[in-house]
Formats: C-alpha cells, sequence, structure tokens
C-alpha cells in the first residue's frame, strides 16, 4: 500500500532495521502507542527489503481479539486454508513475514512464530510491539522518539524530524507556516513538550489551521481532551492520544496499573529509591519495585536510561498526564501527592547534608537530576500544606541549580512560595530567603536579591548555611553595582562564617570570590597565591567542583593581568580537573575563557569560532547571564581591537536584566 503523507526521519532505525531483518529470523519493532511503529516497518520493506527479503506478507494484528485463533486469523489473511498449508506452500523459498501490532496477542504471536520459524527455512518474520516477543533468538528494536531541534532557531527547526512532521501535517491540514521567530520557537516548544512522539505531534497538527502552535502550548496540560481526531479516520486508538495510551493501559495486570498510576505523580526522571518511595505497593520490598520498573519498561510506558553507572527512569510527557489522570479517577491522587513530597524532602535533606559535608560532581547530579521533581513537590506543597516548613526544606539544595543554567526556575520557585506564605517562623525560613537571593543575582533583580538576603541575616536559622548564602548574595549584587571593596568584604564575611560552621565547599568558593575582587595591582600575586592554596584545599578535600572553580578564577586573574602564558596554563588544568563528570558552570566558563585567550594571542576575527562555540554551549545550558557575560566579554576584546562595529553588535544582543557571575567581567 502506499503512503499517502511523507515519512520524515528514523534514517538512523531504518538503517539498523535494514541490516538486522536480512540478518536475524526474528525481529521486533517496539515502543509505546503512537511511536512509529508501523509506519517504520511500511517504509523498510517498501523500500530498504523490496528487493532483499523475498516475497513481503503482512498480517494486521489490531483487530484480532485476544480469545480468537490467531492462527487462524493469519492464514486467512495470508488467503490459506492453515499456517501448514502456508510453511508448505512456502518451503525453502525467502519470504518475510510482517506481524503488526502483538501486543496485547503477544503470547500467542510468540507461538505464532515460533512455529512458523521452525516449519519455513526461509522465512523471517518482522514483528511490531508494544512488548517483546519473548521468542528465543529475537532482536529487539526499541523505537524512541522523533529528534528534536536543538534550539528554536529557523534552521534547526526546519531540520529536525520532530519539527519537521509537525510542519508538512499542518500544512497538509491548511495550517499558514511559522513566519516569526517566536512562532518557531512555539513549535519547537510544542514538539518537545509532546516528547517528539509522531502520533500526539500529528494530532496536535491536526488543530494547527485553528489554534496556533503558542495556543495548544498553552493547552497541554489538558492534552488528552485536545488531541483527539473528531473524525473517524485510521485506526480507534490512534484517533485520540487517550485512545492510544488506554491501549497500553489495559493490557498491564492491576499491580502494574497501579504502580503505573503512582508514578504519575513523579515530574521529571527519578531512580529506583524515588519509585519505591512513592509507587511502591503496600508491603512491597525494593526488589518488587525493581520488578514493575522492568515490567514497564518492557512495556514500553517507561523509559529506562543509563546514568552514571545507575539508571535514571522516566515517562514521557503524555503518559505522565494520562497516569496522574487515572490516579485521580481511582481516588489515589491527594495520598501520592503527599508521599512523593514527603520523599522530595527526605532527598532534600540528603542532598544539603551530603553538600555541606563535600562539594562534589555526585551532589550536583543529584541536585540537577531530581531539579524538576523539586520544584513540582514545592508546587505541590503550595496547594496542599498550611505552612512552609516543607516547602522551605525542598528549595535549600536548589542552591546548587542556581548558576548551572536553573537561575530563572529557582527564582520563580522561591516568588511563589514566598507570595503563598509571606511570613512565617518556619524553620529553615532563612535558607530559603537565601536561596531566593542567590536566584535573584543572576536574573538582575538586584534590588530583590539585597532584601531577601538582609531578611535571611535577620531570622533565626538552624542552617549556618543560610548565612553564608545570604553574604554571598549580598556580595553579588554590590559587585553588580560597581562596590568591589563592599563585594570582597561579604565574601569575606561569608567565608568566616562558613569556615566556623566547617562548611569547607563554601568558604573555598568564597574565598576564590574575594581573591579575584583583590587581584589587582600590588594584590595580585597574593591573590594568585590564595587561588592555589583553594585549588590545594579542593584537592585534598576531594572537590572535583572547587578544583574546577579555583582554577578558573586563576585563569580569569592571569589574563586580566596579561598573562596569557600562564593563563593558558592555568585553564588546560581546569579543562582536565573537570572532564570526565557533569558541571555545566565549568564547561561555560573554560569555554568563554578559551575563546577570550584565542583572541588574546591571535585576533578578534581568528577566534570567531571559539565564540561561537561558548555561546553554544551557554544557550545550550539554558544560562542567560553566562550568555550575557560571554557576549560582553567577546565585544570587549572586539573594541579593544578596534572593531567598534562587532562590538556593537554583540552588546546589543545581550540579553537584559542579566548580569555576570560573581566573579565579574573579565576586561570591566
Amino acid at each position: 500500500m502506499a503512503a499517502i503523507s511523507a515519512f520524515l526521519g528514523r534514517e538512523e532505525e531504518r538503517a539498523r532495521l535494514a541490516a538486522l531483518v536480512p540478518a536475524r529470523r526474528l525481529v521486533t519493532v517496539v515502543g509505546p502507542g503512537g511511536i512509529g511503529k508501523t509506519r517504520l516497518v511500511e517504509e523498510i520493506c517498501a523500500d530498504e527489503l523490496a528487493d532483499a527479503a523475498g516475497a513481503v506478507v503482512r498480517c494486521e494484528l489490531a483487530s484480532v481479539a485476544p480469545r480468537d485463533d490467531i492462527a487462524a486469523e493469519v492464514a486467512g489473511q495470508l488467503g490459506f486454508p492453515s499456517l501448514d498449508a502456508f510453511a508448505l506452500r512456502l518451503g525453502d523459498e525467502p519470504a518475510l513475514l510482517v506481524l503488526d501490532n502483538c501486543e496485547h496477542v503477544r503470547a500467542a504471536a510468540a507461538l505464532l512464530s515460533r512455529r512458523l520459524l521452525e516449519a519455513a527455512p526461509g522465512l523471517r518474520v518482522l514483528a511490531t510491539s508494544r512488548e517483546a516477543l519473548g521468542v528465543d533468538g529475537e532482536e529487539v528494536l526499541p523505537l524512541g522518539p522523533l529528534g528534536l531541534p536543538a534550539s528554536a532557531d529557523r534552521a534547526d527547526v526546519d531540520a529536525a524530524p520532530a519539527t519537521r512532521l509537525f510542519e508538512e501535517r499542518a500544512r497538509s491540514a491548511g495550517a499558514r507556516a511559522p513566519a516569526s521567530a517566536e512562532e518557531f520557537a512555539a513549535v519547537a516548544e510544542l514538539c518537545r513538550r509532546l516528547d517528539g512522539v509522531p502520533l500526539a505531534i500529528e494530532l496536535a497538527a491536526a488543530r494547527a489551521r485553528s489554534l496556533t502552535a503558542a495556543e495548544l502550548l498553552a493547552l497541554l496540560d489538558r492534552r488528552l481532551d485536545v488531541l483527539q481526531r473528531a473524525e473517524p479516520v485510521g485506526r480507534a486508538r490512534h484517533r485520540s492520544l487517550r485512545a492510544a495510551i488506554g491501549a497500553s493501559y489495559e493490557l498491564l495486570d492491576e499491580a502494574e496499573r497501579a504502580f503505573f498510576r503512582a508514578l504519575g505523580v513523579v515530574a521529571g526522571p527519578f531512580d529506583a529509591d524515588l519509585a519505591h518511595a512513592v509507587a511502591r505497593p503496600p508491603g512491597g520490598d525494593r526488589l518488587g519495585t525493581l520488578d514493575l520498573l522492568a515490567r514497564l519498561v518492557d512495556r514500553s510506558l517507561v523509559v529506562a536510561e543509563p546514568h552514571s553507572g545507575s539508571t535514571r527512569y522516566r515517562l514521557l510527557d503524555s503518559l505522565r498526564h494520562y497516569a496522574a489522570e487515572q490516579a485521580a479517577a481511582a481516588g489515589e491522587w491527594d495520598a501520592l501527592v503527599d508521599r512523593f513530597v514527603g520523599a522530595m524532602v527526605t532527598e532534600a535533606k540528603s542532598i544539603s547534608a551530603a553538600g555541606l559535608a563535600s562539594w562534589t560532581a555526585e551532589v550536583m547530579d543529584r541536585i540537577l537530576t531530581h531539579l524538576g521533581n523539586f520544584l513540582a513537590a514545592i508546587d505541590r506543597c503550595i496547594e496542599t500544606d498550611a505552612d512552609a516548613a516543607r516547602a522551605a526544606r525542598i528549595l535549600i539544595p536548589l542552591w546548587g541549580a542556581i548558576h548551572q543554567g536553573h537561575a530563572a526556575e529557582v527564582a520563580a520557585a522561591c516568588e511563589r512560595v514566598f507570595a503563598r506564605w509571606p511570613t512565617g517562623d518556619e524553620p529553615f525560613r532563612a535558607a530559603a530567603l537565601a536561596v531566593g537571593a542567590g536566584a535573584s543575582v543572576p536574573a538582575g533583580r538586584l534590588d530583590r536579591a539585597e532584601a531577601l538576603a538582609e531578611a535571611a541575616l535577620r531570622s533565626p536559622s538552624p542552617l549556618p548555611l543560610a548565612s553564608v548564602i545570604a553574604h554571598r548574595a549580598i556580595a553579588a549584587a554590590v559587585r553588580q553595582r560597581g562596590d568591589d571593596a563592599a563585594a570582597a568584604d561579604h565574601f569575606r564575611r561569608g567565608a568566616a562564617l562558613a569556615a566556623g560552621a566547617r562548611l569547607a565547599p563554601f568558604e573555598r568558593e568564597l574565598v576564590v570570590c574575594a581573591a579575584v575582587l583583590d587581584s589587582r595591582g600590588a594584590r595580585y600575586e597574593p591573590a594568585l597565591a590564595e587561588l592555589a592554596a583553594s585549588r590545594a584545599d579542593a584537592e585534598a578535600g576531594g572537590d572535583p567542583i572547587g578544583v574546577v572553580w579555583a582554577l578558573v578564577a586563576e585563569t580569569h586573574v592571569r589574563m586580566r593581568a596579561g598573562d596569557t602564558r600562564g593563563a593558558r596554563a592555568s585553564l588546560e588544568a581546569a579543562e582536565r580537573a573537570r572532564h570526565g563528570f557533569a558541571y555545566p558552570y565549568g564547561a561555560m566558563a573554560t569555554a568563554r575563557l578559551r575563546a577570550a585567550l584565542e583572541t588574546l594571542e591571535g585576533s578578534f576575527a581568528a577566534a570567531a569560532p571559539a565564540w561561537r562555540a561558548a555561546v553554544d554551549v551557554a544557550v545550550a545550558a539554558g544560562e542567560l547571564a553566562e550568555l550575557a557575560l560571554t557576549l560582553r566579554a567577546a565585544a570587549a576584546l572586539a573594541r579593544r581591537e578596534g572593531d567598534g562595529g562587532s562590538a556593537d553588535v554583540l552588546l546589543a544582543a545581550v540579553p537584559p536584566g542579566c548580569h555576570a557571575s560573581v566573579i565579574g567581567d573579565l576586561f570591566d
């Protein structure tokens, strides 16, 4: 059957499937409903396998009921009185049998496949299912979402398979093509929020004649109601997103359904421990949780991804919405929310305790991995809690996300908490105020940062960290106002408090900040000595982030003083030190400093690729403050070379209201 619409993307999957089918006798393409399994197989059979696999015959099993005689159904679709007759007709001749949509008759399809493969030596079977058939020798090809654009730029949106699919289907539905930067950005975000799932994108595109991408985005909290076709076109389970997901949900047993419903309360990636805390059945142990997770992964309802030697899990956003809807319908939602918030409070306490002792890459990774869950738990607290106690406790570890591209999100969460509870005497309120102050600086809200920090310093707190962070926020704010002496004073006051409380990672960080501000003129050599001592202390304390931070600062100080040779040595050491672990700020800072160094050693024009790379790193991290710092540094160096035109263009591109890191601009 000739396809009516264009097939977009899937080049890698097509190539792999085209290589697998001739080499393996049974290949099963697996993935969630609406991911495009059937269409991929149709395309591969029509093109790459048309001449290589012999006769190609296809059986559609979606309409076959589990109680039906699947062997008779398949034989009938093939035009034979029985499977034995079909196998006899094939003999040793090569042929490819496609069994489409096997998930609801999986056991029967497995038996049928085994029987035919044994009877017909030249036969190969290519199946599609939401779960592997489980036959010996089966090769499984998981099919994931379509590729998403790297940015909201028109070129990236037009090139990415997910957004190309939306644009092509929207155009077919009579919608106007996106024209402005805002419209392209909305299309990119819409496809991202739909997880790159073809069915969801096609259902959204079908609405594009009457709703813009931005309007569709605003309706995604009700996506299960919005993303459906009014007309009876195609398979019933593909006429709406709810029906497609429901078909998978109905195949689960009751324990799997309950577990899946419970996972709907989790907003972001999660590990087995969080799944166990939130979704375990009464009396269930951790092995039972791992088994249920594995079963949902096998059924394409949970995505499992390796991450730093462990496994991270997640639900596609539409699946999460469906799970939450089912949990609410079952009367389970309120209890699940309470368990989820309790689990995130426990995780926040654990991360805070670990980070206070040693600011490691593992601590940073835990913060960034659970950021979405922390933010969601805070919003649940705002909806349900009588006071700010739990929300304030969850806010504390978010300090670590502020300079990793998430300042705006953390600041917004803090403001939601403060708007809900303007006053209070919760034990950790001072720490929450300090986190809000720290997040307000990169967002350019200097008055708000100072006000929150002063409030934190006035509030009693069981955590010395609150005062440490408050002094840091004040220092960063007054630094942006141009008062380096006051900034250095607050950095050193914070460092002294950290030292007294044995908060070594924070002491090292603030000492580095003060040393940079003190490094001009006669203080140059003492500042370098202080930075070297901080780096050595971080190395001895097993604090790789502290090592990178000190080396970045050392590079900055040497470069500003004109010591490009020493700066290069420090930068190369920083790049080596940050290798092997995720540290977004370190990646941004070293990219920026490398571009600056290449400019000083050569020319601004020669360093243009390095500047573009530095901008890309900041944009990819979503860190507007670092982007602003990079653009200002590039502009300063361009102007130093007499290229005022480039400098003006770069300064015009600086995001408004964004302020540099606490270390300050390179050439201010």
